[in-house]
């Protein structure tokens, strides 16, 4: 914790709740026995988002910061989500990650306080130093105006990339700004247009399917009531 906010005392003796490297992700594991209710450190200056179990709810935002406590039953790992942060997953359980090299990935995109979220997420083989050679592909994301969701590449060696170009995105989960209000989605990506299947539920949006390559400059707009349909591919 004090990694991530060493200007805040209050993280300082904190040894029980970490973030799970840049993702934004903050984990805080129940580590005493026959507990029913932990207590957890939420730093000021960004919203965070209840996503226990790796879940959000309907309605995810916390409303303050601080301690605060949360109760868990036996199998619950209290996780949640730092407001303006965008990662990747894969929710195909498989015997080994060599299985899931080709698995379709998830996204989940926490609108910050600005309205604004960025990412980024690194491929390679996960065995060889062909990484040292350019073969791997590294995806910047990145959300503004609580609305538009942009994906953009970079590789060292475009034959591995279009090694990947099978990957899709199968499920975005997005939270914060006014996700709850949305009447449309529009897909972008190579030279094409399309509108995707989306669920709201409470104040969590999912876009559905969205057909997106995960390694090809790709766009998502959300529109509401009064907003325009706008893209930047």
């Amino acid at each position: 914790m004090f990694y991530e906010y060493p200007q805040d005392e209050s993280t300082y003796a904190i040894e029980d709740q970490f973030f799970l490297g840049s993702s934004g992700i903050l984990v805080r594991p129940v580590t005493e026995e026959g507990t029913d209710e932990v207590s957890v450190y939420i730093p000021p200056g960004e919203v965070f988002y209840d996503y226990a179990n790796g879940n959000f709810g309907n309605h995810p935002k916390l409303s303050q910061n601080g301690v605060i406590e949360k109760e868990v039953a036996l199998a619950d790992i209290p996780i949640f989500v730092r407001g303006g942060s965008i990662f990747a997953k894969k929710d195909r359980y498989r015997r080994s990650t060599r299985l899931m090299r080709n698995d379709p990935y998830s996204l989940v995109v926490a609108f910050g306080k600005h309205n604004s979220a960025n990412g980024k997420l690194y491929i390679d083989d996960g065995e060889s130093y062909g990484y040292t050679q350019g073969k791997y592909v590294e995806v910047s994301f990145e959300a503004k105006e609580g609305h538009l969701i942009t994906g953009v590449s970079a590789t060292g060696d475009n034959n591995y990339a279009d090694s990947l170009s099978g990957i899709k995105v199968e499920r975005i989960t997005v939270v914060g700004s006014s996700v709850k209000d949305a009447e449309n989605i529009i897909i972008a990506q190579n030279g094409r247009k399309w509108e995707s299947d989306f669920k709201i539920r409470g104040d969590v949006l999912e876009v559905l399917n969205p057909g997106i390559n995960i390694v090809d400059e790709w766009s998502v707009s959300i529109s509401g009531p009064g907003q325009d349909l706008h893209d930047e591919l």
